[in-house]
């Protein structure tokens, strides 16, 4: 049997997002897992009660023809085993049991990563500098990375694209589902030249709450991260939360600070948490030495953004303002699951910090940075995203955190 389908029955027991490092370091293979008697398991002390009861419950036949499925449709499917397995997501506390991909998958390998990001209702202004940043960047041979969905995700494949650049996009959905049809003939483009990489079984739906599990995915893949245009409330800044977890340099393009659609590269830059950049230079600068093999420095736009003629048609990437409403309605309000005490008694420490600080109600970002002592920003935001994940908070409008 092929051994990849144990790493498949280990997802289907463990689920999505979840923390997988102690895991991988105790079992080389999932084969040793799914071949250890009940004792074995449970004295090797990396698994939590209900993922016990799952490893004894959950059979292989899933797995099976979840592995059939993808020879039929022709899917790749990488595992912590394999040699093109991303490095970077070995580093990480989440790390995919399991990715299923389309294209080339070499592109991940010895190439300058820029993920960019942004939100699905996006300017034309915000879609135009994002699709002349990327193709800047992608003509000086860095990798773009997104989200494969439409708005600032779309404009950014479509520059790299433009500029016959590799561009990577991250689903949050399995291969045979339909997010927004508007983007299939961008996923074709990107097959010709790219790679399309989810850790999501190929039936599984567009679920709202999968999609902040896939921007870890996102940020842990990238060299740096670049916030194009995204509301501080946003799926966008989950990954940047990650981003900063993770160590990952971050940028934002500056926008109107009217507008609420930039309010969270604006949050950014006012913190300092971003530096702000107004060219393709801005970013490559802190990579010409450490990156030196990786960039063509020759290739570089110089000019700023505002400067450039570059534009693109991005009815391909775009709805209906009706259309873009109810897709965000949809993945704001998709209810999480139920959670247990067991969740709670496996936070990091930090997230148990401020999931004791919000034992006192209702609370703003502020007043949270303030009761928890030493932590910075980026660990109280990373904390914050633990606790959203595992659905034990709720966030309110003005900034407002509460348990749920």
């Amino acid at each position: 049997m092929n051994d990849k389908v144990y790493w498949i029955w280990l997802q289907q027991v463990l689920g999505f997002g979840a923390k997988t490092d102690e895991i991988i370091a105790t079992y080389k293979t999932a084969k040793e897992i799914y071949e250890a008697t009940h004792e074995e398991r449970y004295f090797s002390g990396v698994f939590t009660k209900r993922q016990l009861e799952k490893l004894q419950t959950t059979s292989l036949s899933d797995a099976e023809n979840i592995t059939e499925e993808c020879l039929n449709y022709g899917y790749g499917v990488l595992t912590p085993e394999d040699e093109d397995f991303p490095q970077s997501l070995m580093q990480i506390r989440e790390t995919p049991v399991v990715l299923y991909y389309k294209g080339d998958i070499k592109i991940l390998q010895n190439k300058l990563k820029i993920a960019v990001v942004g939100t699905r209702n996006a300017t034309e202004t915000g879609l135009t500098a994002t699709y002349r940043l990327s193709k800047s960047l992608s003509q000086a041979g860095a990798v773009i990375v997104s989200g494969g969905a439409i708005g600032i995700d779309g404009a950014s494949h479509l520059g790299a694209l433009d500029a016959s650049g590799e561009t990577v996009a991250v689903t949050g959905c399995g291969f045979n589902a339909r997010y927004h049809d508007s983007t299939e003939n961008l996923k074709d483009r990107i097959l010709r030249k790219g790679l399309i990489l989810t850790e999501f079984p190929p039936n599984t739906a567009p679920l709202g709450k999968y999609f902040p599990i896939r921007n870890r995915i996102v940020a842990s893949l990238c060299d740096g991260l670049v916030v194009a245009e995204c509301p501080v409330k946003s799926g966008s800044m989950i990954t940047v939360d990650y981003a900063y977890k993770y160590k990952k340099d971050l940028f934002a393009i500056p926008g109107n600070i009217l507008d609420v659609n930039n309010s969270g590269t604006i949050e950014l830059i006012r913190k300092q948490c971003a530096a702000a950049i107004f060219s393709a230079s801005d970013v490559l600068r802190f990579y010409e030495y450490t990156h030196a093999d990786k960039i063509n420095m020759d290739k570089i736009n110089y000019s700023a953004l505002y400067e450039m003629k570059d534009s693109a048609d991005f009815s391909a990437v775009t709805k209906s303002t009706s259309f873009r409403k109810q897709a965000v309605k949809e993945i704001i309000t998709e209810e999480k699951p139920k959670v247990d005490e067991t969740t709670v008694l496996n936070l990091e420490t930090n997230a148990k910090t401020v999931y004791d600080i919000l034992l006192e109600g209702a609370m703003h970002i502020d007043e949270i940075m303030r009761k928890s002592g030493s932590m910075s920003i980026g660990q109280v935001f990373s904390a914050i995203t633990e606790l959203e994940l595992n659905g034990l908070i709720a966030s309110d409008s003005g900034r407002k955190y509460r348990r749920k």
